[in-house]
């Protein structure tokens, strides 16, 4: 199933271009509960997490205010990223070469840089996001390319497209793997599938409200219909929809730099109590994933050498139980003997440094990355692949309904849009609920692949004098693929 992302190959290699991740991979052995998940209801990690979730209601408090305030705050970044990322497809179906004074293959050219900056400086955009934090980074880099969408507006040069859809591509190269790296620092492995599969989603629910915006636009303003208007002066239909989402994307930014916290111990809607919680989760989600990776690596050890002898049967016993309580950044129950069932108050080691703080780059991580890269290459090649044609039909779709003779007005092509990619945003969503719940990884990427296949065929094989036919091989065609989803091709824990 296709991921409508135009650059979903750096979605693929979250892990090479996220730096400094905060989310391990998954263990099969461990698991966490989700937000609304007791120990009490899953008897899997009931016993693993007794003696560490001090208060289930206030964890899931915690999370609850997570859902609620950042990450639809994140994924409307997201969402006018993507708006700001494919908005010319929209504009040249309302004619905007044309009224521009330029040739259609100057657009095919501008949308050639665009991918060619956006895909090669994406390493480098996700070290600065990390070095500066998302917080300021972001935020940033979204005012300057609103600025550049709103540009659009004078261009009447060649030179001019060129410059600005390059610029763009420049600023947003970073804006994905930040934010995902961001993401990740405030949820623990099997609660980051779901949550990552709703922001990633919004580049869908963007195609639908680009969609339906360029409808809105060019039902209201001349140009729409045709690319002569009684009034030379007057704006194109194009050149209102340019500048009311590089002014929607210049205000949402400016709001992001009050809007999201350096780490959850900085987040203004969490109490003292819920960022204390913030911070615990995390590092009691580490642990459970170090734990269990030292777990499988000393079995494989002594079944090398065939040796289980008294001194490894010390070893493997568990540390001072002091010791422990430090390292997961928990209170001592030495207080609590007298009243067991007073959960006891949270607290952190001051001299730790915040696990959810958003910058911070150091050269062991510019190092491990570039190890890594043998590692990631195939993982990486694949996922180029896969994206290849949904990159062309997400900027490309209002062309190529155009071209297919469905409606001459321009309004309505864009209106067509919202149903491939309102439809690939629900099926995404469908995806990574079932691989969190499940734990499996490469099931829903085959299922995509095989749709997205499938989609192509019917793409190529349908005649276009087949109009419906046509148009639902193209929703078809832009259903989301996991393979391009990082929460699914970064690990395939769980899967037998």
């Amino acid at each position: 199933m296709r991921t409508p992302d135009a650059g979903a190959n750096h979605a693929a290699s979250y892990e090479l271009y996220s730096i400094s991740s905060s989310t391990p991979r998954a263990s099969k052995e461990t698991t966490t509960p989700s937000m609304d998940e007791s120990p009490e209801d899953n008897p899997q990690t009931s016993s693993s997490t007794d003696n560490t979730l001090q208060d289930p209601d206030l964890e899931r408090r915690t999370v609850r205010k997570l859902d609620w305030i950042l990450l639809p705050f994140l994924s409307i970044l997201f969402c006018l990223n993507s708006l700001d990322r494919t908005n010319v497809g929209s504009a040249e179906s309302a004619h905007f070469t044309k009224d521009a004074g330029l040739a259609p293959s100057d657009l095919n050219t501008s949308v050639a840089l665009f991918y060619a900056f956006f895909v090669v400086l994406q390493p480098f955009g996700a070290a600065l996001g990390r070095k500066f934090g998302m917080g300021r980074y972001v935020p940033t880099v979204m005012a300057l390319w609103g600025l550049c969408t709103t540009l659009h507006i004078w261009v009447k040069q060649r030179w001019q497209l060129l410059l600005l859809r390059s610029v763009i591509g420049i600023l947003e190269a970073g804006f994905y793997p930040t934010t995902v790296s961001y993401l990740s620092l405030f949820y623990t492995r099997y609660e980051f599938g779901r949550r990552l599969g709703f922001f990633y989603g919004q580049y869908a629910v963007a195609g639908a409200l680009g969609g339906i915006l360029a409808f809105a636009v060019f039902s209201m303003f001349p140009g729409g219909e045709r690319s002569e208007s009684t009034d030379s002066k007057a704006w194109k239909a194009w050149q209102i929809l340019f500048l009311i989402e590089g002014l929607l994307t210049i205000a949402v930014a400016v709001l992001g730099l009050v809007w999201l916290p350096r780490s959850a111990m900085t987040a203004w809607f969490l109490t003292p109590e819920e960022r204390i919680c913030a911070e615990q989760r995390v590092q009691r989600d580490r642990n459970s994933a170090d734990e269990g990776e030292k777990i499988i690596s000393k079995s494989s050890s002594e079944a090398s050498v065939g040796l289980l002898d008294e001194t490894t049967h010390d070893q493997s016993e568990p540390s001072d139980p002091s010791d422990d309580q430090h390292a997961r950044l928990l209170p001592s129950t030495n207080n609590n003997t007298t009243h067991p069932d007073t959960p006891s108050r949270p607290k952190l080691n001051p001299r730790s440094p915040s696990l959810t703080a958003d910058s911070g780059l150091t050269l062991s991580d510019l190092l491990s990355t570039i190890l890594s890269l043998p590692l990631l290459l195939s993982l990486l090649l694949c996922n180029i692949l896969s994206a290849l044609p949904s990159t062309a039909f997400s900027v490309f779709l209002p062309l190529i309904l155009s071209s297919s003779h469905m409606s001459s007005a321009p309004r309505y092509i864009n209106l067509l849009m919202a149903p491939p990619f309102l439809l690939a945003a629900f099926t995404l969503f469908a995806f990574t609920a079932y691989s969190d719940r499940h734990h499996v990884r490469l099931t829903p990427i085959l299922a995509g692949l095989g749709i997205s296949i499938l989609g192509l065929l019917l793409v190529l094989l349908i005649p276009s004098t087949q109009r419906v036919l046509s148009y639902l091989a193209l929703c078809r065609e832009t259903h989301p693929n996991p393979a391009s989803e990082p929460s699914c091709s970064g690990s395939t824990d769980g899967e037998t």
